[in-house]
Order: C-alpha cells, then structure tokens, then sequence
C-alpha cells in the first residue's frame, strides 16, 4: 500500500472510529506484521488487511493469528474478486475492492464499529447533527442544566438535549446513581465521600438530602460487589468504601437490616438531620445531631459520644452522659431515642 493510500485509509478509519471511541492506528509491513505475531507483541482489534501479497503470504499470516490465539477481526482490502472465498474462509468481517471509494469504506468500518458499541453497550446520542456512541462504562458521571446534559468520560465531553430522568431511566440495572437533581453518577469511579458530596478523581460532587439514603446504600452494594471478587467494578474507584471495617447495623425496626460501614478513625455524626448528620436516622425522638461515632480498627473499638436531648443508650438501657465519650465493644447494642428502633456495632 503506498503512502497516499495508507493516508486516505488513516483519515477515513480516523473520522469513523472519533464518534465512537478512542482508538490507537498501527501501521504494519508485511514483514513487521509476521514479526509482531510471532513475538505475540501484536494487539489489534480490527484489521485492514490490504491483499496485494500472494495467498500463501495471506495464509502464514492468518494461519499464525489461529495459533497464537489472537482473535482479531479482519477487512480485506484487494483488487482481486477471486478472493471472495478466502474472505469466507477466513471469517473476515469485509471485502472491500479496489478502487477504494469513500462510501464503501465509510460503510463498512461504521458498520463494524456500531455492532461492536452493540456488544459493549453504548449510549446513542446526537448534537449538532452528529451522532456518536459513547460505551456506558466510560461514563463517568452526568450533569444536567436545564435540559442539555453533559457525559463525563476520562478524556472527552459529550453535550446533547434529554432529561436527566430520562437518561436515569434508559441506564436502569448499570452502575448509575442519582445523588442530586443535577448529577447522576458512576459508582465504579467514585474515589471518596462524605456527609454532603461525591468525589471523582478531582471533581466534586453534590449529595442531596433527598438522595442520601440511596447513595450510602448505594455504597454498601458496591462494597459488596468488591469484597465477593465480581469484576463489575473494574476501575479502581470506592478505595474508601473498601477500607469500611466497623459497620452499624440495624437489628430492631422500621429498617432491620440496614447496614452502614464506617471508615476507621473517621467520624460520623448520627442524626435525623441530613444537612448535618453522615448517618441518617428519620425517628421523631432522634435529634438533628444525636451521636458522634468513631471506629479505631488498630484496637477494635468505637467511641461513642451523645449529643442528643432524648438521650443515647448501650446495651441494656444504659444512658450515656451526654458530651462524655465511651469506649465500647463491637457487638454493643445502641439506641437512639426511642427502644423501638435498636442497632449494633458490627
């Protein structure tokens, strides 16, 4: 293939692929592609074979992809209609004939690029006349003003008009929360948390009160999936979800069950309040700001410290001296307020 043909095919390949994904162009001699695959240092998903080498070149070639293992996936580019068969043969994806036009090729590489987006799912969206496939795994969280909404992957953003609900709707069963009006996020690339926002690597995000509760169980379902070895979490995000060793876990009442993991030696405040409360807790005997809780993992205990009006109790009814700090036992029963309602320190 001479140099002006390589360029065409470069710069139709780079106006495809650009509305899908982020790909990387190799270009290989016939001596450079035998070497690479017999070093097993070849790595492509896709490729353009031109076909102007004899068959039995074009047989090494494919025969050494089959025993190396390397499934790639092959356009055939030839003037030759007598290799029809050798395309079937091969599983090639395309045959493309010389002269090389640009619908045809347009045609082909879109169309092999749309059914792998198909396999990896991929969110359709168009803006400006331009339509592009984002794969829903590389995004990273979304912002809606008014009604343009914006995706967030590693490297690109990507504007179009929907409704945020409606987009929550169409990623239903993925890895997306909502944790405001504004924002969906990924809960793979969340990298810290507190009382009121989200971080994303350096991105900031808000927490609602109206979503706090779904965010922490949110949390406490991805800290899961981590710890039970799944590879649905693949992007090295919620470190602190993982580092959560104490936990207070409700045993008794309206939300049995509810479990909230700590991070050793940080703070929480248990309150009904979410403006101010980590731990939210919606009883009418509890306060806006009830209990300050803190697991030391090193030692395997909690200090506990009431801040309430109706009072905090341990274990069989013990009332704690509100403003005093406790040192107590994982396994210790606590009360906030009112006995109907009883947790534990896990």
């Amino acid at each position: 293939m001479d140099s002006k043909q390589t360029e065409y095919i470069e710069k139709i390949f780079s106006d495809v692929i650009g509305r899908y994904d982020t790909w990387s162009l190799v270009e290989y001699t016939s001596e450079s592609l035998k070497e690479a695959v017999e070093q097993h240092t070849f790595d492509c998903k896709l490729l353009l074979f031109d076909v102007f080498e004899s068959d039995e070149y074009v047989d090494t070639i494919t025969d050494s992809l089959d025993k190396a293992g390397i499934d790639t996936d092959i356009i055939y580019i030839t003037e030759s209609k007598n290799k029809v068969m050798k395309c079937y043969q091969d599983h090639a994806y395309a045959y493309i004939l010389k002269p090389l036009h640009d619908s045809d090729m347009k045609r082909e590489i879109s169309r092999y690029f749309k059914e792998c987006n198909i396999k990896q799912r991929c969110l359709r969206i168009t803006f400006g006349g331009v339509e592009n496939y984002i794969p829903i795994d590389s995004i990273r969280y979304v912002e809606s003003d008014h009604r343009k909404v914006t995706l967030y992957t590693q490297d690109e953003e990507y504007e179009y008009y929907s409704r945020l609900d409606d987009l929550e709707e169409e990623l239903a069963g993925g890895h997306f929360m909502r944790c405001h009006q504004s924002y969906l996020v990924s809960v793979p690339y969340i990298t810290d948390f507190s009382n009121n926002e989200i971080k994303i690597g350096d991105r900031s995000i808000p927490v609602s009160r109206k979503y706090k509760m779904r965010v922490q169980s949110a949390l406490y379902q991805a800290e899961l999936a981590g710890a039970s070895g799944t590879d649905a979490f693949v992007h090295g995000g919620i470190h602190k979800i993982a580092q959560a060793k104490g936990a207070l876990i409700c045993v008794k009442g309206e939300y049995i069950g509810k479990i909230v993991r700590l991070v050793p030696e940080k703070t929480v405040m248990v309150g009904r309040s979410g403006d101010t409360a980590d731990v939210v807790v919606n009883l009418p005997m509890v306060s806006r700001q009830h209990c300050r809780i803190t697991y030391h993992e090193c030692e395997d205990y909690y200090e506990v410290c009431d801040c309430s009006v109706n009072g905090t109790f341990v274990n069989n009814h013990e009332l704690l001296r509100r403003g005093d700090t406790y040192a107590v036992k994982p396994g210790t029963n606590i009360v906030f307020g009112d006995d109907r309602y009883m947790y534990r320190l896990g």
